[in-house]
């Protein structure tokens, strides 16, 4: 009886764990607002991974056995965060997520800068001199 409770407390951390990891998906699509196409793949990707958590910790704690309460456990995680901290982690997932395209941004514009310049040094005086030569024929 105690492994059962056990286990129960576990399916419940769990459901929070998969609920965590739906709000990290939430941050990403209101960030980056996807198109249908990509949502469903975004969806796919988090059942699987969803499916990876939950059947992972069945088959480590319970042989892989699949009983009611293990559902009403991850039910019961679920409306837990949702309910108490989902709005904070989902505020926590855009900073984060945003500061990371930030610093991506500035690395590429480092990194894009010296390519800018060799374009305005090399590229442009033959483009200007290819359109001179046509105003000439």
């Amino acid at each position: 009886m105690n492994r059962e409770i056990g286990i129960l407390f576990m399916m419940v951390a769990i459901g929070g764990v998969v609920s965590c990891i739906f709000d990290f998906f939430r941050a990403i699509r209101m960030i980056f607002k996807p198109n249908t196409a990509v949502v469903a793949i975004s969806d796919i990707i988090f059942c699987t991974v969803g499916m990876y958590v939950i059947t992972a910790c069945l088959f480590k704690y319970n042989n892989g056995i699949l009983r009611f309460y293990h559902v009403a456990g991850l039910a019961i995680g679920s409306v837990i965060y949702f309910s108490s901290v989902s709005k904070w982690f989902l505020k926590v997932f855009i900073i984060i997520i945003e500061n990371i395209l930030k610093i991506i941004k500035l690395i590429l514009k480092i990194l894009l800068t010296p390519l800018g310049f060799l374009y305005k040094i090399l590229v442009v005086p033959v483009k200007k001199h290819i359109k001179g030569q046509r105003r000439k024929d």
